[in-house]
């Protein structure tokens, strides 16, 4: 695309509507806990850290995808990194607690997978290969603070459900300063030929 075809005035609107739109992505992508967030696997090994948390319960992180249950750790073992391995890309990751004080299971993703019909795990999308999951571990959502149990992920999962890694910024600023661009380009061909007419 040859810039130099397009008036300065065209050029200092489409960078920015870039910059405006990146902005909002960007804030978007670090906005705040998106409670009954779903996560899915990316095809490569999953790395996930226990983070201190809040509970006065013990609870067991177990993984309930089908077919690949199992296990992981408790609240309790902070700092600790896991590895799970030979999950399939774009196959839904489907975390959960068990809370040994009380024998209840909270599992993520909205309410219809738990006993009180509420979402007890909420995703916060810190960086694209960073990601904190954080559950609430009491019956009827507690007080909602979803720091009972925390655990950060640092690779193999995404919010895509097609199981592609969310986008690094950069990438993104790339792509839609090609689309305001392209835009521009559009809307100026269609005034020439109004003009023409």
């Amino acid at each position: 695309m040859n810039l130099a075809k397009f008036p300065k005035s065209t050029l200092a609107l489409a960078a920015g509507l870039a910059a405006i739109t990146v902005a909002g992505v960007a804030q978007n992508a670090e906005a705040a806990s998106i409670i009954g967030q779903k996560v899915y696997s990316t095809g490569g090994d999953i790395t996930l850290k226990v983070l201190p948390a809040t509970a006065g319960y013990t609870s067991e992180l177990h993984l309930y995808t089908p077919g690949y249950e199992q296990f992981i750790t408790t609240n309790r073992n902070a700092d600790q990194t896991y590895t799970l391995s030979g999950i399939p890309k774009g196959l839904e990751l489907i975390f959960g607690i068990y809370v040994t004080n009380t024998g209840d299971t909270f599992k993520m993703g909205d309410g219809s997978r738990n006993l009180d019909a509420l979402a007890h795990a909420a995703v916060d999308v810190v960086k694209p290969n960073k990601f904190l999951v954080g559950f609430e571990d009491l019956f009827g959502g507690g007080d909602q603070d979803y720091d009972d149990n925390v655990f950060e992920f640092t690779q193999g999962i995404t919010t895509n459900s097609n199981g592609t890694p969310v986008p690094e910024p950069s990438t993104m600023i790339g792509t839609l300063a090609f689309s305001v661009l392209g835009g521009a380009a559009l809307l100026k061909k269609r005034k020439s030929k109004k003009t023409l007419a």
